[in-house]
């Protein structure tokens, strides 16, 4: 009987062991999620813009898809998918299947320039006349596009002209390159540059601030 009462005793000393190291087990990982969740709160940022998205996680509004998302792990394509056809809807002009494009966005940040790698699409259209150029140029600027300085330059045979779209984080570069330039030979003088033709490449990214 004594031996049974021993046993019965152990068990119930193990039993009540067992359940006060479940709670402290148990009380610890709650404490270490909540320290964590806190911690990562503070590391993240509060900043979130006016659809809450976490900007200084890199997050950004896609009005599409209707949903936060960092353009550099999912690009918001289908605002520039929409964007292209409309492009050549309304231009009546007859571009290339938009393809993958990298180029380098430059924008001023904590007062110095800033190279950003914009991965974004592009389309191509061959031997436009000044009339057709200023078509895309118009379509752009309709389109709420800002005329972006910083990323514009033009020579004699060649030039880009940049925009920025600032409620999708959306920038296009429109780059002309002279069908009568000769690369072999750059300092051929051209001629009137009224008539001549031009093959243009457009080009877009979304781009995080």
């Amino acid at each position: 009987m004594k031996s049974n009462k021993g046993f019965s005793k152990n068990l119930i000393i193990i039993g009540i062991a067992v359940i006060i190291l479940i709670i402290v087990v148990g009380w610890a990982f709650f404490y270490l999620s909540k320290n964590n969740s806190q911690q990562n709160g503070k590391l993240i940022g509060g900043d979130k813009d006016e659809h809450g998205c976490l900007v200084a996680a890199g997050y950004s509004w896609c009005e599409p898809k209707q949903k936060c998302l960092r353009s550099f792990e999912e690009p918001c394509e289908v605002v520039l998918s929409k964007f292209f056809q409309d492009l050549s809807v309304k231009t009546n002009i007859n571009f290339s299947q938009s393809e993958k494009a990298n180029f380098v966005w430059v924008k001023i940040q904590n007062d110095k320039k800033a190279y950003v790698n914009a991965a974004g699409f592009k389309v191509i259209a061959n031997s436009l006349n000044n009339n057709d150029f200023g078509k895309i140029k118009n379509f752009i600027k309709g389109e709420n596009f800002d005329e972006d300085q910083l990323n514009t330059f033009t020579t004699t045979s060649n030039s880009s002209d940049s925009y920025i779209e600032p409620n999708h984080n959306l920038v296009c570069k429109v780059n002309s390159v002279r069908t009568d330039f000769d690369i072999d030979n750059p300092d051929t003088v051209l001629s009137d540059d009224s008539n001549s033709l031009n093959n243009v490449t457009v080009q877009c990214a979304v781009i995080n601030d």
